[in-house]
């Protein structure tokens, strides 16, 4: 199964709810200045606000096999930083191999840029 989410808009609002939600208020992901004095080009998204929307992809591919699964294991890789104004789609595969579903996300801005990826193993629910 493949499925295809967003695109999310990465605002400043966005950040700092997440940061209220998180408690991660670092100030590159709220304060322009500041993310500039620390050598960055401007304010940048949370890592794993962008992993969460990959996280989302992760529970609607189990969600629609029609079977319980259990999440075994879920794995992140940030690969680009996130700034205001981008806009995020996640595409998502799947496959089911050995009892097992493996899912894999990936996080793109409208550039085509990879900006995080993921996998996820889930097994099926024990009764």
């Amino acid at each position: 199964m493949s499925l295809s989410l967003g695109p999310y808009e990465i605002t400043q609002d966005l950040l700092k709810q997440f940061a209220d939600a998180s408690g991660d208020y670092n100030p590159i992901h709220l304060n322009e200045a500041e993310a500039k004095r620390m050598g960055l080009a401007g304010v940048i998204a949370h890592g794993m606000l962008i992993a969460s929307w990959a996280a989302t992809g992760f529970e609607k591919v189990a969600k629609s096999q029609g079977v319980e699964w259990k999440l075994k294991e879920e794995y992140f890789r940030f690969r680009a930083m996130t700034f205001i104004g981008e806009k995020i789609r996640v595409e998502v595969d799947s496959e089911l191999k050995e009892g097992q579903l493996k899912v894999q996300a990936r996080c793109f801005n409208e550039a085509g840029e990879l900006k995080t990826q993921g996998s996820a193993i889930f097994v099926r629910e024990q009764a």
